[in-house]
């Protein structure tokens, strides 16, 4: 005769519940485990795209430590029209520089890039074309990066903020003595010699406008 095992289907129910809830707390664990590793990724991402917060004198002390790296600095620019070139300067480290350069992705289509627009139009359009004249600071964002030959430093743009421009006021002429005895030792005449009136009027030359799309590199 057969006997019924005391409490024989209790036992696998009860059995069947704890591995249920075994399965389920390790699905539960996995999941916990997935999104943390998510969010660590995420912020391990962000802290990277970051750029790092600098000056541009340290770029220029340090520049293998700043190599290949996004930096933001914030620098005054120095543009020469005519000879080619743009670079950031900082009065506390001159005469260090660090080239500016432009990528072609954002000098060929301004329009689609506001900040650099802005940039250049200030260093073309307004007042002297270049820099000389005007104060123009900002705050650059880009890759910086240390060559062993010219350029040696080098920030390749990728974003201008806080742009600054100021219009210095030239310098007043020294108004020559009016004396007849007062001799101009590069010519050897009288202040009221015609002959230095047409010399110093010969000497003076006016520049003119200069037709130049871009001053970037």
């Amino acid at each position: 005769m057969l006997r019924r095992a005391v409490g024989g289907p209790n036992i696998a129910a009860a059995s069947s519940v704890w591995v249920l809830t075994m399965n389920s707390t390790r699905f539960q664990a996995r999941i916990v485990v997935v999104l943390a590793f998510f969010l660590v990724s995420c912020v391990a991402l962000g802290q990277e795209d970051k750029p790092m917060e600098t000056d541009l004198c340290s770029l220029v002390a340090h520049p293998k430590q700043f190599n290949k790296k996004r930096v933001r600095v914030n620098a005054r620019v120095e543009s020469a029209v005519i000879e080619g070139g743009t670079w950031l300067e900082d009065a506390s480290c001159k005469p260090h520089a660090v080239e500016l350069s432009v990528p072609n992705s954002i000098r060929t289509h301004p329009e689609e890039h506001p900040d650099f627009k802005a940039l250049d139009d200030a260093i073309r359009l307004l007042g002297n074309l270049g820099t000389v004249g005007k104060k123009i600071t900002a705050t650059f964002t880009g890759e910086f990066t240390s060559h062993s030959k010219r350029p040696r430093l080098v920030l390749t743009l990728e974003k201008v903020e806080d742009l600054d421009v100021k219009i210095e006021k030239p310098r007043s002429r020294m108004q020559a003595p009016a004396s007849t005895d007062t001799v101009d030792t590069t010519t050897g005449t009288t202040s009221d010699d015609p002959a230095a009136c047409d010399a110093k009027a010969g000497a003076e030359v006016v520049a003119e406008p200069i037709a130049a799309e871009f001053v970037f590199n």
